[in-house]
């Protein structure tokens, strides 16, 4: 496999930008620069972390990464072999390219790929409340699992409670303000990204949506500044190093993981929220050589998401296989609801 680290310490982003004309001054603990992917002029909005080597965009961009996303992002590239070679300036080798790894001496940690900035208030701990058996019964009626398994999500940092105050308008046309009892999906100790659904039900214990528009509800809400495609679960994950991941699309289905986990199964579930996102760059490290089952729903973006996602997951040697949703269960929560049989997941 290619030596990713050895070609990231041979290229250093601030020299990368310097090459391709982008003023580069600096600063305390690493560098600044006009940030080049996006429009703007203020000067020190991209932050070149000298020791580290990932570059992070404090104004529009969010994280960016290092210097092989950097390369893939200003030349407009999704490949990350060809960002390789444009640095090394030649083509790699068969060699290069299937030597293996090193064994991993440090466990990877989140302060070594993705880049913190200051988080909203509502993000920080004081305001992301612990749960309580009632709160945990809820949300399982509504989906149809079982409670403990939910209890679960929340004793390793997935899930927590708020309430919460939108502005938008329902079936009976615009409101200015309401406040709502939600649960957020998260990885507590890095919230990349935040999903928020409503804690209250109707009277068969279904979800109700934050508002409906032309006929269409809304039943999961994000905020800013979150990374819609960074995978969460991601921290329970590295916490259990030698448990499969259950790689799944949407909430339902990543608590309808931790279901599975509560019966017995070593499995840790990470909730890619959104069948049309990429794996996020930077979480790849985190799946690196992991067993991996990818859960693929009956319908045709899913169908293109796990390619996707496969396709990815290949790039950090994941030892990965899919596992389609029978028909008759529609997604990983209807199958889990309806009584469907956990082991044809492990053994099909």
């Amino acid at each position: 496999m290619i030596d990713f680290k050895a070609i990231k310490d041979r290229h250093r982003i601030e020299d990368y930008l310097a090459k391709n004309n982008v003023e580069v001054r600096r600063a305390s603990g690493g560098f600044t620069a006009k940030c080049p992917f996006h429009d703007g002029d203020n000067k020190a909005s991209l932050f070149i972390h000298a020791s580290k080597q990932y570059a992070t965009c404090y104004t529009r961009c969010g994280y960016i990464g290092s210097v092989l996303d950097v390369v893939m992002r200003w030349l407009g590239i999704d490949d990350v072999v060809e960002a390789c070679e444009r640095l090394e300036g030649r083509a790699l080798t068969d060699e290069e390219k299937s030597r293996p790894l090193a064994p991993r001496v440090v466990p990877l940690r989140f302060e070594d790929t993705i880049a913190h900035r200051p988080l909203p208030k509502m993000f920080r701990a004081e305001q992301l409340k612990m749960g309580a058996e009632a709160a945990f019964k809820i949300i399982a009626k509504a989906r149809g699992l079982d409670w403990t398994g939910i209890k679960l999500a929340h004793d390793h940092g997935c899930l927590r409670f708020c309430r919460e105050h939108w502005e938008g308008e329902n079936e009976n046309g615009p409101w200015r303000t309401q406040d709502f009892d939600c649960y957020a999906l998260l990885d507590v100790g890095n919230p990349c990204n935040v999903q928020f659904r409503r804690l209250d039900a109707d009277e068969t214990g279904k979800a109700l949506p934050f508002w409906v528009k032309n006929g269409k509800p809304l039943k999961v809400l994000g905020r800013k500044p979150c990374k819609p495609d960074w995978p969460v679960g991601i921290d329970a994950a590295i916490a259990h190093p030698k448990a499969t991941i259950l790689l799944v699309e949407g909430t339902g289905d990543k608590l309808a993981g931790w279901d599975i986990r509560g019966l017995g199964h070593d499995v840790i579930p990470v909730g890619i929220f959104g069948a049309g996102h990429t794996i996020n760059a930077q979480a790849l490290p985190f799946f690196e050589r992991r067993n991996v089952i990818i859960v693929q729903q009956h319908d045709a973006a899913c169908e293109k998401a796990a390619a996707r996602w496969a396709e990815q997951l290949a790039t950090v040697h994941a030892r990965q296989r899919n596992w389609l949703v029978p028909e008759e269960g529609g997604d990983l929560n209807d199958f889990i609801s309806a009584g469907g049989d956990v082991e044809k997941i492990f053994n099909p």
